[in-house]
């Protein structure tokens, strides 16, 4: 097993030959903390909302890379590096903290990569690394050749905002389509198609009042994609079953 310190880049194949890694993740706060893996393109940027992995969309179109066992703070990423498509060329693992927390107040965090369940490569921080952070870039793994990782270790003030415009697709940006998104059997990911001016103009007014309902508005506009829905346009009812009468209708998903 090798330990990396912060900055650091290895050649995957220096430690494993295998392709199949499991990526544990584990920051220790007080506060709400949410663990992601982003799929970018060579130039580290985001052409695909359905390769950000996280606790409101656990795998990928072809299950290439699949979160498992998380938490606050915790996550485990399955991933299969031989079976992702040609435009996903890196793979970059964060933690955004929610709140008024920041990541210099974390106790403790690690990063382990596993192979067949040995660990070959692990990571470890704490919040005398950062200040004022609420995002930070924990590790990449990326193909430049061959395989590698490196081990980054720095964050944003913004948190996920500026996270999300760093890869290039800025939380002000909704994408508009005519038909639903089409299964994958390409393995060529095809870019997102151009933005709406007036919901740009909405999500910069949100960014700046509601960043918190921007946040929600963003994995929304996922799990509405995933079912061709983004193009919709509903009423939103609250309806609260104290008798657990509707418990069928939330679990065949009529009711959400």
């Amino acid at each position: 097993m090798k330990t990396l310190i912060r900055g650091e880049k290895v050649k995957l194949m220096d430690t494993t030959p295998s392709l199949q890694l499991q990526v544990e993740i584990e920051v220790k706060s007080n506060f709400e903390i949410d663990i992601t893996c982003f799929g970018l393109s060579a130039n580290k940027k985001i052409i695909d909302d359905r390769y950000m992995i996280f606790y409101n969309q656990l795998q990928s179109p072809l299950h290439e890379i699949q979160l498992q066992d998380q938490s606050s703070g915790k996550g485990t990423f399955q991933i299969d590096l031989s079976m992702l498509p040609t435009s996903v060329q890196c793979l970059v693992f964060t933690a955004t903290i929610d709140g008024n927390g920041t990541m210099g107040t974390i106790s403790s965090g690690r990063l382990n990569i596993k192979t067949s369940g040995q660990t070959i490569l692990t990571y470890s921080f704490n919040g005398s690394d950062f200040n004022n952070e609420k995002a930070i870039i924990l590790t990449e793994v990326y193909f430049k050749d061959l395989w590698r990782v490196s081990s980054v270790g720095r964050g944003f003030d913004g948190g996920l905002a500026a996270l999300l415009k760093h890869f290039g697709d800025e939380v002000t940006e909704e994408q508009t389509q005519t038909s639903p998104l089409p299964p994958i059997t390409n393995p060529d990911i095809v870019p997102s198609p151009p933005t709406n001016n007036k919901k740009i103009l909405l999500e910069k007014k949100m960014e700046k009042h509601a960043p918190k309902l921007l946040d929600l508005s963003k994995k929304a506009k996922i799990s509405l994609e995933k079912v061709g829905l983004q193009n919709h346009t509903a009423k939103v009812a609250l309806c609260l079953d104290i008798s657990g009468s509707m418990s069928s209708l939330y679990r065949s998903g009529k009711i959400q």
